[in-house]
Parts: C-alpha cells; sequence; structure tokens
C-alpha cells in the first residue's frame, strides 16, 4: 500500500507548484488502482478512508455508511487510536455537521468545524477537531456513504475537495464491484450448497442428518452465529430439532423456543437481545414449524 502523503503547498512559483499537481495527481491514480484491485468491501471502505487522510493531509478521516432511514449504519476510521474510539463509545448517527451531508450531499468545507449553525460539540473523551472536509460517495446515483476529514494543520484547499472529490468517485465504483462481486460468490456457494443438499436428500442420509446439513449451510451462508430448525408440539411450543452454531437464546435441542418473540411470517424480531430471521414451513405430518437464523451483533 503507498504510503505518500500529499500535502497541498500554496506557492507562486509555477515550476512548484506543477510539480506539486503532478504528485498529487500520482498519488491519486496509486491509490484508485489499489481500491480496484480489492474484491472485499470491508477492505474497500478502510483503503478509501485512509487514502483521503494521506492525500489530503487530515490527521483524522472516517467513512459513514448510511442506512436507509439517513442514520450512519457503519463507521470506518482513520488516524484515531482504538483506545480512544473505545473510550468515546458509540460511533457518530449522523446528528450535527455530519448530518449535514446526509440531507444535502455535497462537498462541504469548514475552517473550523464548530463554527457551524449544525455543531453540536463532541462528546466526552473525543480528540478536538478544527477544520473539516466532508464528500459524499454516490453508487448508482444514490449516496451510499460520506467521506470526513478534520484536523488539516490549515484549512482545506479547493486541490484537497477536488481530489477527494474524484476520490469518493472511483470509491463508488469499487465498492459496487466489490458488492457485485460478494453477491455472485454468494450465488455461487448457494448453487453448490443445494447440490449437497439435494445430493443428501436423494441418498440414503437419515432425516435428521439431511436437515443438519440444510441448517449448517444456511448458518455458513448468512454468516450468522446460529440457525436451528424448530417445530411445533401437540401443546404448540416451537421445540428445536437441529441447531448449529450458538444455541440460540440459549435453548439447546430438544427445549422450546420463546416463541412469542418470534415473528409469524418471515421477518425479523428478538430474541435474548439478539437479533433473529425467522421463515415459517410445513414439517412433515403437517406439524407447523420455523427455521430460525441468528445473530448476537446487530450489524451483522
Amino acid at each position: 500500500m503507498s504510503r505518500v502523503t500529499v500535502r497541498s503547498t500554496d506557492t507562486t512559483d509555477p515550476a512548484a507548484a506543477d510539480a506539486a499537481s503532478d504528485a498529487r495527481l500520482s498519488a491519486l491514480l496509486t491509490e484508485v488502482m489499489q481500491l480496484g484491485a480489492d474484491l472485499d468491501v470491508s477492505h474497500v471502505l478502510d483503503r478509501v478512508t485512509a487514502a483521503a487522510a494521506r492525500l489530503t493531509g487530515a490527521e483524522y478521516a472516517a467513512l459513514g455508511v448510511l442506512a436507509a432511514d439517513g442514520s450512519l449504519s457503519r463507521f470506518h476510521t482513520h488516524g484515531m487510536p482504538q483506545d480512544d474510539q473505545q473510550a468515546i463509545g458509540d460511533h457518530p448517527r449522523g446528528l450535527g455537521v455530519l448530518g449535514v451531508l446526509v440531507t444535502d450531499p455535497r462537498p462541504l468545507r469548514l475552517s473550523n468545524i464548530s463554527d457551524h449553525a449544525r455543531s453540536i460539540g463532541f462528546p466526552a473523551h473525543h480528540p478536538a477537531m478544527t477544520t473539516f472536509l466532508g464528500v459524499p460517495i454516490q453508487i448508482g446515483g444514490q449516496v451510499y456513504g460520506n467521506l470526513y476529514l478534520t484536523n488539516k494543520p490549515e484549512p482545506f484547499t479547493d486541490a484537497d475537495e477536488r481530489v477527494v472529490v474524484s476520490l469518493a468517485a472511483a470509491a463508488g465504483t469499487a465498492i459496487d464491484n466489490a458488492r457485485r462481486y460478494a453477491e455472485s460468490e454468494r450465488r455461487r456457494a448457494w448453487v453448490e450448497a443445494s447440490a449437497e443438499i439435494t445430493a443428501a436428500l436423494l441418498g440414503r442420509a437419515q432425516p435428521t442428518g439431511a436437515l443438519g446439513l440444510v441448517v449448517r449451510k444456511a448458518r455458513e451462508l448468512s454468516d450468522a452465529d446460529a440457525a436451528a430448525l424448530a417445530v411445533e408440539d401437540d401443546d404448540g411450543r416451537l421445540i428445536v430439532r437441529v441447531c448449529e452454531g450458538a444455541d440460540i437464546a440459549g435453548v439447546a435441542v430438544g427445549e422450546a423456543l420463546p416463541d412469542e418473540a418470534l415473528p409469524g411470517d418471515v421477518g425479523l424480531g428478538v430474541v435474548a437481545d439478539s437479533p433473529v430471521l425467522t421463515v415459517p414451513f410445513t414439517a412433515p405430518a403437517g406439524a407447523e414449524g420455523r427455521f430460525v437464523l441468528a445473530w448476537s451483533d446487530p450489524q451483522s
């Protein structure tokens, strides 16, 4: 990974200005090429965040990914030690100045972030921040997230804004490519899993063994912490018949799930503070059941 840090330099010497511009363009092209070679979305987000800091000389950089409601669902940072992040607590949700780009997705430059009318200050243990540059990242005409840069020793310049806007455009393409690749890999994995499950069902595998394979593959392909099949007994309780990974809500095979916490149709619910996805199905002999996936981390 490139370690070149480009700092804008105001100069009246045309030769020096041209050299600085060429160096910045070369560094930008290097960063863009590295982005295009990465097919992991999380890695791309980290690369973009670090690259933005290097290209502008910002002390801190962050990339916030927007959720459907406009809040920041993920937050990738550069320049802030992990201990400091833990001391601050939860990542920002897109309020204050960060929220300006959510409602008005255009580049925003500030000499002092605290002077902006939308500024709401910083939480406890948060380092002081002054200069600010924010730029949206778009994919297919839709805002995917925002790049936030702070604490450049001098105010961000027009050149800083142009290079970060260019980086954001390249980032949108790289993120989209990585997502498409991940989706193609998921489809390939599902096809392979379907073939394996079909072979098991048509072979001599015991029904319980085939169901265990179904549950295991579903957990692996969805990155869930646990997956289970539960079937209603004569009293209407959902009894776990097969479970892979961690026990669902601490319920082991042969025990009943707290079905009052599970949605009746396909949908999301919460069991023991863990998000779960359930799909109803009809088991052999007409018994009703639930297929359940659970995650310990809500951001999974």
